[in-house]
């Protein structure tokens, strides 16, 4: 589930907009991952958010992330940082 959700509104949107979200692994971990998202509309951003998500099983349990998908996450972690010109170092990768 996410347990934390932060947003910044810049521009206002009506329900009929197409939105663009373009979302960004920040950081993962066995138990949580933190993902940033920039939102647009046409070429102008309306929105920077952030969820905090945390990992559990059917039952609502907490469980760690099975290393394949977090191999998964720290190689997209990767790509993004390639595409957007972002420093990653070893401390925002786990």
């Amino acid at each position: 589930p996410i347990i934390d959700v932060k947003c910044r509104y810049l521009h206002s949107v009506v329900m009929d907009d197409i939105l663009f979200i373009f979302p960004k692994i920040i950081t993962a971990n066995r138990r949580m991952i933190k993902i940033s998202y920039e939102i647009f509309k046409d070429d102008i951003k309306v929105a920077e958010a952030e969820t905090t998500n945390f990992a559990v099983n059917a039952k609502r349990q907490p469980i760690s992330i099975p290393e394949k998908y977090l191999g998964f996450l720290k190689d997209l972690q990767l790509i993004q940082a390639k595409q957007t010109g972002d420093e990653v170092t070893i401390a925002t990768l786990w």
